[in-house]
């Protein structure tokens, strides 16, 4: 579905990210782990099209994407649930998801709707809160609401940073069971997260990053075993 092959970007004169390399099977939860700095959001806002790479190749589906723009990168399927929500606040719950269906506008409107009782039915409480400015929600709600708001573009791949960012331990479980929902049910999903252990509840692959590089790959059950992977993620050792 989406590969990552020798990724190499910059910002200003920092070295962001250093020959990265993975692959994102159809119908997966892939996690990228790692601590503040190592360069997760980084490669995130690359593969979205937020940052051009000098060096190595997006290929969605086979083809490669890495020198698209962000609008761009939505239409052929890649939609990112950036850090911090960035949701409009002024605007109401319902005009953020319909925000997300900004690239479908020409097709099926009937669809659209659907999508978006869907969305509805993922997440209940935004239910609740339609028409209610996006700005009161709760940290948690608005997280909801940014998950919500990029399934509405019907991504083939979605990219998630950080969803657990500041939320308390109860919601960042209710988020991370939504995320393993999602994936029951065959959506591709490209999780950055320093959380390791959530990451790894929900994860069919997770890969370790620091320092722009990915230093350690293998399935949560095989990382848990690890010592390095215990002592610097797990809390243990």
């Amino acid at each position: 579905m989406l590969e990552v092959k020798n990724l190499h970007t910059r910002h200003g004169w920092n070295h962001a990210l250093k020959g990265v390399s993975f692959r994102v099977p159809a119908g997966s939860l892939t996690a990228i782990v790692g601590a503040n700095g190592a360069g997760k959001s980084t490669l995130l806002g690359t593969v979205a099209g937020i940052y051009n790479p000098f060096r190595g190749e997006v290929v969605l589906e086979g083809r490669q994407v890495q020198r698209l723009q962000a609008e761009q990168m939505v239409r052929q399927g890649i939609s990112l649930v950036p850090e911090h929500r960035q949701i409009f606040d002024s605007l109401s719950v319902e005009d953020n998801l319909m925000l997300g269906a900004y690239p479908r506008w020409g097709g099926d409107r009937r669809e659209i709707k659907r999508d978006m009782e869907d969305i509805v039915n993922l997440f209940p409480a935004l239910g609740e809160r339609l028409g209610d400015p996006a700005g009161g929600l709760s940290g948690g709600m608005q997280q909801m609401l940014a998950i919500g708001r990029g399934l509405m573009s019907r991504p083939k791949v979605l990219l998630l940073d950080e969803p657990s960012l500041g939320l308390a331990p109860l919601l960042v479980k209710e988020i991370f069971n939504t995320l393993n929902n999602l994936r029951k049910n065959g959506t591709t999903v490209l999780l950055v997260e320093q959380n390791a252990r959530a990451a790894m509840y929900v994860a069919d692959m997770v890969y370790v990053m620091d320092q722009g590089k990915i230093m350690l790959e293998g399935r949560p059950d095989e990382l848990k075993k690890d010592r390095r992977v215990q002592q610097a993620y797990l809390g243990r050792g």
